[in-house]
């Protein structure tokens, strides 16, 4: 250890005078970021679930599952829309649906539902669609087999969807949102996911099958949204 003390230098003209301006500015937002943390949005109850159609296309809704009270906890919501719907050829596609406003933060990655319920997921993917008219979209699409019956695949097709926007990312999800929820705007969207286990038509019938809903439930989805 050097027997001589070490000095700092002082600090030069222009540096005091960053600080000095810095530490005013943050005088100056002080009160409005004080404002803002203490600003609570509005909530607005919905029933946005409950008018998504019971027949889309080929497909009718068979079953329509319940929103326990735990659910709605570790949702934070129970605008959500929990189905399966059938089409004429007696195969089973699930539709999970949860709208959000100001509660967006609540909503999570699909993969966390999918692992608790006892899958192991094999292929994590972004996906380009064609949603016709011209529009193309990027999705997520995960291959999963149950850790109980690993012979049996199950396709997820998702999105995270709002106002002007349609993205596989959580990251990105929530960057479109933060700036909104730093105002304290609600931000209306929602998580879909379309899934089905793969019958003895094998994987590419049943990915036809989920992206034919994909492409008839997101434009249902965005108007509930445009017209809460």
């Amino acid at each position: 250890m050097s027997e001589h003390p070490v000095t700092v230098p002082p600090a030069t003209p222009s540096v005091a005078r960053r600080l000095t301006r810095s530490s005013i500015l943050l005088w100056l937002l002080a009160p409005a970021l004080l404002l803002l943390s203490s600003v609570r949005p509005t909530f607005t109850r919905s029933e946005r679930a409950a008018q998504v159609p019971t027949q889309l296309g080929p497909f009718s809704l068979q079953l329509e599952r319940e929103i326990t009270p735990n659910i709605e906890r570790l949702l934070g919501t129970r605008d959500v829309a929990w189905r399966e719907y059938v089409d004429a050829g007696g195969h089973l596609i699930y539709l999970t649906v949860v709208f959000h406003d100001s509660n967006w933060k609540s909503l999570h990655p699909p993969h966390i539902c999918i692992r608790g319920s006892g899958f192991n997921i094999s292929v994590d993917e972004n996906h380009q669609v064609d949603l016709g008219g011209g529009r193309q979209a990027t999705i997520g699409r995960l291959l999963a087999t149950l850790q109980d019956n690993p012979v049996r695949d199950y396709i997820s097709y998702y999105a995270f969807v709002g106002g002007d926007f349609i993205t596989p990312s959580y990251a990105g999800f929530y960057l479109e949102n933060a700036i909104p929820a730093l105002f304290r705007q609600a931000t209306p969207g929602f998580l879909m996911r379309i899934e089905a286990f793969v019958d003895e038509d094998g994987l590419q019938a049943a990915e036809a099958r989920c992206l034919d809903m994909f492409r008839r439930f997101l434009p249902v989805g965005e108007d509930l949204i445009q017209h809460r």
